[in-house]
C-alpha cells in the first residue's frame, strides 16, 4: 500500500493529492467517520506531521466528499419513544440492516466469556457490540479494538478508558465492568444503555422546534446538574475527562444523563498523554489551558470550562466559539468572550446566563472551582434560591 510522506509542519499549502491520501487512509479505518473523528485520528497519528492548517483543509475535504457521519451510531432500528420534545426515533441498539462487524465477527460469535448479539457501531479504533456476559448472565456493551487497527496510540487510549472507567462508579457515568484480551481482541465490558440517545441528539431536536418549550430551560438546568454530579465523581477519583461534549453524554429512556468515552481522560498516576505540547480533546469544547497545552496547570477546572460550553450550547442552541479554521477557533477560545446567553436568548433566565458565564471564565481561578459548585448553583436556581455566581462588573471585564 502506498503511503503519503509525512507533512512538514512548516508547509503552508499542502498539495491536494497529499490531503486526499491522508483522508483515504482515515476513511479506510472509519468509513462513517465525521469531522470530530477525523480530528481525533489526526492527533493519534503524530508521525504524519499534520499541522493546524492541514487539519482544517482535511476537515473541509471530508465535508466536500459528504462522507461525514457520526461514528457513535450505526444505522438505527426505529423505535418510537417519548422524549422531552415529544415522540422521537431513538437508537434501540439493533442494526436494521443486519450489518456485521469487521474481522469476521458476526452475531453468535463467542469471544472469551462473551457471546456477540448485535452490532452497534464502528469507530476509528474498533467497534461496539451488544453482547451477553455468560459469567454474569447479563447483556453488556462490548468495545473491541481490532487487530488491524492496533498501534501504541490506539491501544494506550483504549487502556486509559478502561482504567478511568474502572475508577468511577456513579449513576451519571456509564459503568465499566471489566477489560481484557481474548482471541487477539482487546475488549472493554461496559454498561449497556438501551434506548439511549445523546445530548447531541437532544440539541438537534431542540433546534428543529419553531418555539422553545416553556420548560426547556428548567430541563437543561436539571440535566446539567446531574452531568456535573457525574463529573465531580470522576474528579474525586482522580480522572479528568478532557473531551466533554454533547456526543459523549448519553441520555437514558428515563432521561438520566450519563458521561461516556474516557479515551482521552487524564488519570492520576498515569504518564500517557501528559507530555507538554500534546493535544487531547475536541477543539470546539477545549479550555484555554488545553489550547495552549499547559500540562502543569491542567486540572478539573478544564472540564468545568468544557461543561460551560455545553451549557451555553444547550441554552442558546449554538456554540459559543466558532471559526473557519482551528487557528481561528483557538484564538476565540483564548481571547474572545461569547455573546451573553441573554443576548442570544432573551427568554433564558438571567441566573442561568450568569452561571454559564462563570463556568466559562478564561482564567481557571475565576471559574467554579469544582463541578460540585456548578451543580450546586444550578440547583439553587431550580429551587428559586439566590445563586453564588455574580456577573463580572465593568472594572473586572475591562481588566
Amino acid at each position: 500500500r502506498r503511503h503519503a510522506p509525512p507533512m512538514n509542519a512548516s508547509s503552508s499549502k499542502p498539495e491536494e493529492g497529499q490531503l486526499a491520501e491522508f483522508l483515504d487512509r482515515f476513511l479506510r479505518q472509519a468509513p462513517r467517520g465525521d469531522a470530530e473523528a477525523l480530528q481525533q485520528w489526526i492527533r493519534s497519528q503524530p508521525q504524519l506531521g499534520i499541522d493546524a492548517a492541514a487539519e482544517a483543509a482535511l476537515v473541509q475535504l471530508l465535508d466536500e466528499r459528504r462522507a461525514a457521519q457520526t461514528i457513535s451510531s450505526a444505522p438505527p432500528h426505529p423505535e418510537e419513544a417519548h422524549s422531552f420534545f415529544g415522540d422521537k426515533t431513538r437508537i434501540s441498539g439493533e442494526n436494521a440492516s443486519g450489518q456485521s462487524g469487521q474481522s469476521g465477527l458476526t452475531p453468535g460469535s463467542r469471544l472469551g466469556r462473551f457471546v456477540l448479539r448485535e452490532f452497534l457501531a464502528r469507530g476509528g479504533m474498533g467497534q461496539v457490540w451488544i453482547a451477553t456476559d455468560t459469567d454474569l448472565q447479563r447483556e453488556i456493551a462490548l468495545k473491541l479494538v481490532l487487530p488491524e487497527l492496533i498501534n501504541d496510540q490506539s491501544l494506550g487510549m483504549f487502556q486509559r478508558e478502561a482504567r478511568a472507567g474502572g475508577r468511577v462508579s456513579h449513576p451519571n457515568i456509564v459503568a465499566t465492568h471489566a477489560s481484557g484480551t481474548d482471541d487477539g481482541l482487546t475488549w472493554i465490558s461496559q454498561e449497556l444503555v438501551r434506548g439511549s440517545w445523546t445530548l447531541k441528539d437532544f440539541l438537534e431536536e431542540a433546534r428543529k422546534e419553531d418555539r422553545t418549550p416553556k420548560a426547556y430551560y428548567r430541563k437543561v438546568a436539571e440535566l446539567m446538574a446531574s452531568i456535573a454530579d457525574g463529573l465531580e465523581a470522576a474528579h474525586q477519583a482522580g480522572v479528568i475527562h478532557r473531551d466533554l461534549k454533547p456526543a459523549n453524554i448519553l441520555i437514558t429512556e428515563d432521561e438520566v444523563p450519563k458521561i461516556t468515552d474516557f479515551g482521552l481522560a487524564r488519570v492520576k498516576g498515569d504518564s500517557y498523554l501528559s507530555m507538554t505540547g500534546q493535544f487531547a480533546g475536541t477543539w470546539a469544547y477545549m479550555s484555554p489551558e488545553q489550547i495552549t497545552a499547559k500540562r502543569m496547570g491542567l486540572d478539573r477546572r478544564t472540564d468545568v470550562f468544557s461543561l460551560g460550553i455545553v451549557l451555553y450550547e444547550l441554552l442558546t442552541q449554538r456554540r459559543p466559539f466558532d471559526g473557519d479554521t482551528t487557528a481561528q477557533l483557538a484564538e476565540k477560545i483564548m481571547y474572545d468572550d461569547p455573546q451573553p446567553v441573554r443576548v442570544v436568548r432573551s427568554q433564558c433566565p438571567e441566573e442561568l446566563s450568569v452561571i454559564c458565564g462563570k463556568a466559562m471564565e478564561k482564567r481557571p481561578q475565576d471559574r467554579y472551582q469544582s463541578a460540585a459548585a456548578l451543580a450546586a448553583d444550578l440547583r439553587r436556581h431550580l429551587s428559586d434560591e439566590p445563586i453564588f455566581a455574580k456577573p463580572p462588573g465593568p472594572v473586572t471585564r475591562s481588566v
